[in-house]
């Protein structure tokens, strides 16, 4: 004999087609409270009873939330109790995964009276069955105090189990609905933290700069961590900052709006480039962002000197390509710590002369740490092959260093933020 739910249409009873007709209104809910109302109310009204119970299962707890709670005393139980599985019927049933009828609960060992003595309310009979959706417990569902009968009737089971399925199928597509439109809006989140920290970056016009200049940027994730900033000082000088900042996503984003907001506001006082790094490491650990800190490297190009100055707070070094040399020089700094760390640490500066046609190159470890499928690095020596051409442009050196970037990596994920500054002296 077929069971009742699978019945033809025509002759099954009145309250399986009850549930049937409820289903599609059920199943058309995606919000996830008005839904749980919604079971509420359909079973009790297809159970007859005065008052019901509906409780989710939170896993880390292994406890049972009072979700929604009908009768006169329900708000009492709704969010404020919380069931240990195993603890009362309802325990009882989530634990076991299987459907009860008691008669007289207080004759019954598994019931627990606390919650009808904390609202008054006396539970003369129930009826308590599993929520599962795809064989998994999700929560339990229970009707109290049958309307013009003593108990519940084993029909009264078979029904209230049919409609827990769809009761539990509804569930868990309302809760995956929200984890989707929750992705959603994260994605939509971070492609705006993206647009903002892109309008971070500085919009440079080549032709106001007393030199060539090339820059590149591509986050890891949706949000960099590397920063840079390139800002005319006066007519003839330029201040460029470049560096990392550690970790990766949203909290090193931030951490690196602040490094900038902070850097721009400082060379507004035409600060020598270890006294603005020093004042930038001081406002980096006033304001306290913890285990964050920063590599920076901080140079000020003066055209009228054919110079730079420079302060390296524990970044790579600067490579440098000289005209009338075929090989690049790498431009060691004295040994420093990144920004963040210690308030105490004295930053120093140093000077470089430059000549028409030199090229400078620096780089955050993204670049030289790339990896191909095969797991191998970029490294700096290959980086250091692709500069040793003599460039007509910085725009043809970033070209061609992205070039055979790609080429290495294969279309591989990126692991970390990639950021690079070319420079051609004019």
């Amino acid at each position: 004999m077929k069971s009742p739910r699978y019945r033809p249409k025509d002759k099954l009873e009145k309250p399986f087609r009850q549930v049937l007709s409820l289903n599609a209104k059920i199943n058309s809910l995606l919000e996830l409270d008005p839904l749980l109302s919604l079971i509420m109310k359909t079973a009790e009204g297809v159970m007859r009873a005065k008052a019901s119970s509906l409780m989710l299962l939170d896993e880390r707890k292994n406890e049972l939330v009072f979700r929604v709670a009908s009768g006169n005393k329900g708000d009492h139980l709704k969010e404020k109790f919380r069931v240990k599985v195993g603890e009362g019927i309802a325990g009882w049933v989530a634990k076991t995964g299987k459907p009860v009828i008691v008669d007289n609960p207080r004759n019954d060992k598994r019931f627990a009276q606390r919650f009808d003595q904390a609202t008054g309310f006396k539970t003369q009979a129930l009826i308590c069955v599993p929520l599962l959706s795809k064989g998994k417990k999700i929560g339990v569902l229970e009707a109290m105090n049958p309307i013009g009968r003593n108990t519940f009737s084993g029909k009264d089971l078979e029904l209230f189990e049919a409609f827990a399925e769809q009761a539990a199928i509804a569930i868990d597509n309302s809760r995956l609905h929200k984890i989707l439109l929750d992705q959603k809006v994260a994605e939509q989140e971070l492609k705006i933290a993206r647009e903002i920290q892109q309008r971070f970056l500085p919009r440079i016009n080549p032709d106001d700069m007393p030199f060539d200049i090339f820059c590149y940027n591509r986050p890891a994730r949706c949000v960099s961590g590397d920063f840079y900033d390139v800002q005319k000082t006066s007519s003839t000088s330029v201040s460029i900052i470049l560096g990392d900042v550690s970790g990766k996503g949203i909290p090193a984003a931030l951490y690196m709006v602040k490094l900038i907001t902070d850097f721009r506001y400082l060379i507004t006082h035409n600060l020598k480039t270890d006294i603005l790094l020093s004042q930038l490491n001081r406002n980096l650990i006033a304001d306290s962002y913890h285990g964050f800190f920063a590599t920076a490297l901080h140079l000020v190009y003066e055209h009228a000197a054919q110079a730079i100055r420079f302060t390296n707070a524990g970044h790579h070094s600067i490579l440098i390509r000289r005209r009338q040399r075929e090989k690049i020089i790498s431009v060691a700094s004295s040994k420093s710590i990144p920004l963040g760390i210690s308030e105490e640490f004295c930053y120093t500066s140093e000077s470089l002369s430059l000549e028409p046609g030199d090229l400078l190159f620096i780089y955050t470890d993204g670049l030289i740490e790339s990896r191909n499928p095969s797991g191998e690095e970029y490294s700096i020596e290959r980086l250091a092959r692709i500069l040793e051409a003599d460039y007509a442009s910085a725009t043809d050196c970033g070209d061609k260093v992205l070039e055979d970037l790609n080429r290495f990596g294969k279309n591989a994920d990126p692991h970390d933020d990639l950021t690079f500054i070319a420079i051609r002296i004019k």
